[in-house]
């Protein structure tokens, strides 16, 4: 392999690792902006519930958290996409054991699944089961 191919592969995987981290930021966003958005909205129909009865607007917060936690999985998707690539390139630097991460511990050890992993799953089975139950209490809870 020439320097210039190397040179260009060192800093392909410098980005992609940058990538990664931006991506888990943004899975990190997307979890705590469904908390707060959802919390907003029922902080919101607590104070004015009397008001409004039933009304489908208790549905989005369960909308809303179904709308983050797909964008989660996008994410999540596309670290494993990313992870095979880097797996590819420390393939071709023959890296001593343990060097190479994507071979030995990461996303795409297992080749290209599409999985979720369990605590997303969790995380949020969680948080739009806890809106669903809380948008079918809700005509009991303002009465």
């Amino acid at each position: 392999m020439s320097e210039a191919t190397n040179n260009f592969l060192i800093e392909e995987y410098r980005q992609l690792r940058q990538e990664i981290s931006l991506s888990m930021q943004r899975m990190d966003l997307a979890e705590r902006n469904a908390i707060l958005a959802s919390g907003a909205i029922w902080a919101w129909l607590a104070t004015n519930g009397q008001a409004i009865q039933y009304s489908p607007i208790v549905w989005l917060p369960m909308f809303l958290s179904i709308m983050f936690a797909l964008k989660a999985i996008a994410i999540r998707h596309g670290l494993y996409r990313l992870g095979s690539y880097i797996k590819s390139i420390e393939k071709t630097h023959n890296l001593p054991n343990n060097l190479d991460w994507e071979l030995n511990n990461g996303m795409a050890k297992n080749g290209y699944p599409f999985r979720i992993g369990l605590w997303p799953l969790v995380y949020w089975s969680a948080v739009v089961g806890a809106n669903i139950l809380a948008a079918l209490l809700y005509p009991k809870l303002i009465t």
